[in-house]
């Protein structure tokens, strides 16, 4: 599991096939990070339920 919030991250996140969870709602815009293959999110406070 990766918890990113830059686009490198997400990237090599999903390049190694690990579960990657992109906090969009930080200095990296949204926008930016979208990619196929891992789940964006836009509040902490949604990360629980993510990971339940």
């Amino acid at each position: 599991m990766r918890l990113e919030d830059s686009v490198a991250g997400v990237e090599a996140g999903v390049a190694a096939g690990m579960t990657v969870f992109a906090f969009g709602g930080g200095v990296t815009k949204p926008t930016l990070l979208e990619r196929e293959g891992f789940t964006l999110f836009t509040h902490m406070s949604a990360l629980p339920a993510l990971l339940a």
